[in-house]
This record gives C-alpha cells, sequence and structure tokens, in this order.
C-alpha cells in the first residue's frame, strides 16, 4: 500500500533516503521510492545492546583470546586476560585465565591466576593461583590461595 507524505527525506547512509524519524521509536520507518512522494512504510529497526553488555559490569574489560593489549591500564575495575597483555595496571581484580599472559607490573585488591603472569604483582587483599597457573617474579600478597598445580617462583613476600 503506497501513502504520500509532505515531510522531505534526508539523505541516509550509502546515498538512500530515509525519513528523519527516530530508530527505536516505535513509529513507522519511511523510505522514498525513487520516482518521487510514494512513500512505503517498513518497521523501524530497533536498536538493542548485546547480550554482554546488557550483562557485564562497569569496568569490565576483556581481552580475548588472540588479542594482545600493550600499555597502560587504569580505569577498569575487572580485567579478564584470555589473550596477551603486556602493560602496568592497577584494578580492583585480575583474573589471568587460561591461555591467557601477562607481562608487567600489576597493583591488584584480588588476582586469580590460571595462566601466566611474569611482572611484578602485588594483591592487597587475596592471591589465588589456580591449577595451572603461573606467577613467576616479584609477588606481593596479604592472602594466597595455591591450588594443585599452581605454581609460584621469585622474590615472595607477604604485605604488611
Amino acid at each position: 500500500m503506497a501513502m504520500t507524505t509532505s515531510r522531505q527525506a534526508l539523505p541516509g547512509a550509502f546515498g538512500s533516503m530515509q525519513s528523519p524519524m527516530a530508530p527505536g521509536s516505535g513509529r513507522r520507518a519511511a523510505a522514498l521510492d525513487p520516482a518521487g512522494d510514494d512513500v512505503q512504510t517498513s518497521p523501524a529497526p530497533v536498536r538493542r545492546e548485546s547480550v554482554a553488555a546488557q550483562h557485564a559490569p562497569q569496568g569490565l574489560l576483556v581481552v580475548g583470546p588472540g588479542i594482545q593489549v600493550k600499555g597502560g591500564i587504569q580505569s577498569c575495575d575487572t580485567l579478564v586476560v584470555e589473550g596477551k597483555v603486556e602493560a602496568s595496571l592497577k584494578v580492583r581484580k585480575l583474573e589471568l585465565r587460561p591461555g591467557g599472559s601477562f607481562t608487567g607490573k600489576a597493583e591488584v585488591e584480588e588476582a586469580e591466576i590460571t595462566g601466566d603472569f611474569d611482572g611484578e604483582l602485588a594483591a592487597s587483599s587475596e592471591l589465588t593461583l589456580g591449577s595451572g597457573g603461573r606467577v613467576n617474579g616479584k609477588v606481593r600478597y596479604r592472602r594466597i590461595v595455591i591450588e594443585d598445580g599452581g605454581q609460584v617462583s621469585g622474590d615472595i613476600n607477604l604485605l604488611p
């Protein structure tokens, strides 16, 4: 069914003509046909956040498998490493998962290590080395839990 409208259409992406109606507003989107002002309507696209974005806590950064990050990380509550990170960081919680590696300096409240950590690690609350986790370097902790198969080596001391 064709409708006519006096509303002017605005050029959209890739040169197509689109109505200035807001996506997700519940109104129908309209587009001019090439011949003139006959308008064809279709439901407006609804913008939705990804499932991960809906359920992720604020301040979560995930470095996935195959991803490499170098530099400093500061504005992050929880860092999950499944890839490779070379950095200096200060976060509340570090999760270094199997296959993940971290090289550098980390100041954290909590650390759960089941990947490979090389460098300086200070855990002001708790350091947990899971099975397969390896920490090498200068390690400071308030409380440490080492599961069967976890390894720690280097300069290791309790925090005052």
